[in-house]
């Protein structure tokens, strides 16, 4: 028996984000480094956007939640393949939900890879509607 819990805290370790991350297949770019300092200062500067799954001491799922001031926007929802199919990410994005009501938002989207099929039945049964006319783009500032 598992003891899981979700926690809206600090990050403990970004190395655990980054591993199951890359397990769950999740896009890692340019910004994306463990070398890079990005993701530690935004979940120092902003704890209570970070939700963490936890059994034991082990991370096995993650959701960030990025706030622009009108709504939410989730990005590295994962959870580790044995803990698929028990309701985790379910729970993960009611969280997302309620913390966007309780901080007085607009809404809540999601940002999701066009291969991440899993993700995308998730969200549309959750009842977020699909934008396919979105595009995501990037330019690497980097020196």
């Amino acid at each position: 028996m598992t003891t899981e819990r979700i926690e809206s805290s600090a990050l403990r370790s970004m190395a655990d984000a980054y591993q199951l991350w890359n397990r769950c297949g999740l896009f890692l770019d340019q910004y994306d480094s463990p070398r890079e300092m990005g993701w530690r200062k935004y979940f120092e500067e902003k704890p209570g956007n970070f939700l963490a799954c936890y059994d034991g001491e082990r991370l096995i799922a993650t959701c960030v939640m990025l706030d622009d001031g009108r709504k939410i926007t989730i990005q590295r929802l994962a959870v580790e393949s044995e803990y698929q199919r028990r309701g985790i990410a379910k729970t993960l994005l009611d969280a997302v939900e309620k913390e966007a009501t309780n901080r007085g938002l607009n809404g809540v989207c999601a940002l999701i890879e066009d291969t991440n099929e899993k993700s995308r039945t998730l969200a549309l049964k959750a009842g977020f509607e699909e934008k396919p006319s979105a595009r995501y783009f990037t330019k690497s500032i980097y020196r």
